[in-house]
């Protein structure tokens, strides 16, 4: 008994490694990568990516460890590892995208939402004039709220669009998982879904309603 219990406390141990890792390695990141980085942000991003690596590669270990054992087939757990770090990594570049500027189509639908938020109407009186916009109004309701709540915090377009996307993803996993009575499916599901981020013009994380 005491052994069994030894075992599984030393496998939890071992979910934490990753993370533990990425912490040791996080002094040494700039250096080691700056041969490799050279763009405008240079390894500005190296050290939060690493460390966010680490800890969903630590939490990929956690689930696969509490799977039952009967459900632990190398498929099914390197399709969880892959949708983890798609994950994790389309989460990445939606924060990184946050501390920039707003593109022009952006600034529109998060001029929407502005005017939500102060009672503005959002479509106008089109005998009068233009409407103020042609798209349905869930996005804008939504960022309104957000824009009511957080005045000062920009981008919540692109917060209202990630959140679309994370929601997208649970349900492509549970429709393709009564599909085909596979959770193994629907992990191939979430992964491919998540995989064509850079197909889809990387619009993901744009304060745009494509998402939602």
């Amino acid at each position: 008994m005491d052994r069994l219990l030894l075992q599984r406390h030393m496998r939890w141990s071992l979910c934490l490694l990753p993370a533990l890792v990425s912490v040791a390695l996080a002094p040494l990141a700039d250096t080691l990568a700056t041969p490799f980085l050279d763009g405008p942000d240079g390894t500005r991003w190296i050290v939060p990516y690493l460390l966010l690596m680490g800890m969903s590669f630590s939490i990929f270990g956690a689930i696969a460890m509490s799977l039952p054992a009967g459900s632990r087939s190398v498929e099914r757990i390197s399709l969880l590892g892959i949708s983890i770090f798609f994950l994790a990594t389309v989460v990445f570049v939606a924060g990184q995208r946050l501390t920039s500027g707003l593109r022009e189509l952006e600034a529109f639908h998060e001029a929407g939402c502005i005017r939500i938020a102060r009672g503005i109407s959002l479509y106008g009186d089109g005998s009068d004039n233009l409407a103020g916009t042609y798209y349905p109004p869930l996005m804008y309701l939504i960022g309104g709220m957000f824009h009511y709540l957080a005045p000062y915090l920009p981008g919540y377009g692109r917060v209202v669009s990630l959140c679309s996307v994370l929601v997208s993803v649970y349900f492509v996993f549970r429709q393709a998982c009564a599909r085909f009575s596979s959770s193994t499916a629907g992990l191939w599901s979430a992964a491919l879904f998540l995989a064509t981020y850079g197909i889809m013009a990387k619009m993901y994380d744009w304060g745009l309603i494509d998402s939602l």
